[in-house]
């Protein structure tokens, strides 16, 4: 085969999780459930009309909707968000007592 009929073949499929249970991270590797931020944050649809999802436990749907997303964004990346979102309040000028602890 030449090189310009590949240049037109498709990606390979996503690698299946390693087990059942496994999710992907936005950084590419799998994870076990346990290691998820939230594992009990996903189940049945939401009780009310309307797109999008919600969380089955109420104490997860009662937080801001900036705390939801980066609940949404996994264990690994949420920490490195809360990282840099701490050294940005820092560059600020914000007292690091006035900052949450992580």
């Amino acid at each position: 085969m030449s090189e310009s009929m590949g240049e037109h073949l498709l990606p390979p499929p996503p690698p299946a999780p390693p087990q059942p249970g496994w999710w992907q991270a936005s950084d590419g590797n799998w994870y076990p459930p346990e290691q998820s931020a939230a594992p009990t944050a996903y189940g049945p649809p939401p009780a009310y009309g309307g797109v999008g999802y919600g969380y089955a436990d109420p104490r997860l749907e009662e937080l801001t909707a900036a705390q939801k997303h980066l609940l949404r964004t996994g264990p690994r990346n949420a920490l490195v968000i809360q990282t840099s979102l701490r050294a940005i309040a820092l560059a600020l000028g914000i007292p690091p007592e006035r900052l949450p602890n992580h």
